[in-house]
Parts: C-alpha cells; sequence; structure tokens
C-alpha cells in the first residue's frame, strides 16, 4: 500500500473519530493507557452505552483493540492501537479536535 493510501485511509478514520464527541474522548483516553468501559465512562463521564458504541465502531475500523480474550464478560480492555494513535495525531495536527 502507498503512502497516499495509508495518509487517505487515516483522514478516514480521522472523520469517523471527528464526526462524535464520544468517539473522540475515548480514543483520547484510551491513548493515555489502556480501560475498560466503566473506567473510559469515570474519566469522560460519557454515558457507558456511548462508549460502548464508540469502542465497536472504532474496533472496526481497528483503531482500538480488545486485549483480553474475546470470550470475557467481564473486564474488558482496551487499547489504542497504532493506527488509533497516528489518527488521533494527524486530528491534532489538523486542529479539527
Amino acid at each position: 500500500m502507498s503512502n497516499s493510501a495509508d495518509s487517505g485511509e487515516l483522514w478516514d478514520a480521522a472523520s469517523l473519530v471527528v464526526g462524535s464527541e464520544y468517539r473522540t474522548s475515548v480514543l483520547e483516553t484510551l491513548t493515555d493507557r489502556p480501560a475498560t468501559p466503566s473506567t473510559i465512562e469515570a474519566r469522560t463521564d460519557i454515558d457507558i452505552a456511548h462508549v460502548s458504541r464508540s469502542l465497536s465502531t472504532m474496533r472496526e475500523e481497528r483503531l482500538v483493540e480488545l486485549v483480553v480474550p474475546e470470550d470475557t464478560k467481564k473486564g474488558r480492555i482496551y487499547r489504542s492501537t497504532g493506527r488509533g494513535e497516528r489518527t488521533l495525531a494527524l486530528i491534532e495536527e489538523a486542529g479539527t479536535n
């Protein structure tokens, strides 16, 4: 994949993230350190339903990942991926957050 295709994909991801204050806050929180949805809720004051939806959407886009086994029901820990961190850096650089 070429650099311009990589850049285009990051801009697409950035557009997805800035399209929602919830996704932006969740991604920023996970860039600091891995967390469970309830921890993200406590840190951001975003309702758990919005946190969960944001995580699901960003996981599909490979911006965040689950770091415990998929079948874990309690204590599901998420972290930002390298792609998520690059996307957030692009957003901050562009001043779109």
